[in-house]
């Protein structure tokens, strides 16, 4: 799917392969650059103006990938990374799916503390759930700090299925 999404901001997956062990592997674009994460670490909270062109650059790439119809499913700082010029490059499509047409179910998947609450009660991943993570992330970009304290919106504990058993989430 990532393979259809050629623009300047989004790392071209050039071809996915499985070795004879059934180890599958992705051959992609190199970045020399940063993951989005580490700068973050390293500077905390990024200017306005740099906040602005992440978020321009951020916009771009996704709505390239959603042109196509491939949702990323887990868009945040450690999978976009900044080349040496300071641009954005999204990655990681490791999870990608497709917008899921009538009947279509997509199993839930990402990190946790990026995905929106809809995902957790059931709703199938969209647009709008991509664009959730993409809010979360310029949020970190603007202030230099996680919001929720790096845990989903519905709380540090998330019921999965109909086990009455709580599965804790962190934020990788």
């Amino acid at each position: 799917m990532a393979r259809k999404v050629a623009h300047p901001n989004v790392v071209r997956v050039y071809d996915i392969g499985q070795l004879p062990g059934g180890e599958v592997f992705i051959s992609m674009e190199f970045i020399d650059g940063e993951d989005l994460a580490s700068l973050l670490r390293r500077a905390g909270r990024l200017s306005r103006e740099k906040t602005l062109q992440i978020a321009r650059e951020l916009c771009a790439g996704l709505g390239a990938a959603h042109d196509h119809g491939v949702l990323h499913r887990d868009l945040k700082p450690s999978n976009i990374v900044i080349d040496g010029d300071g641009h954005v490059h999204i990655a990681d499509f490791g999870i990608a799916a497709f917008v899921p047409t009538a009947g279509g179910e997509i199993p839930l998947a990402g990190t946790p503390a990026f995905m929106a609450p809809g995902l957790f009660h059931h709703q199938q991943p969209s647009k709008q759930s991509d664009l959730y993570a993409l809010g979360i992330v310029l949020y970190e970009v603007a202030t230099g700090k996680e919001p929720f304290d790096g845990v989903p919106a519905d709380g540090l504990q998330t019921r999965r299925g109909t086990d009455s058993a709580f599965v804790a989430v962190s934020r990788n």
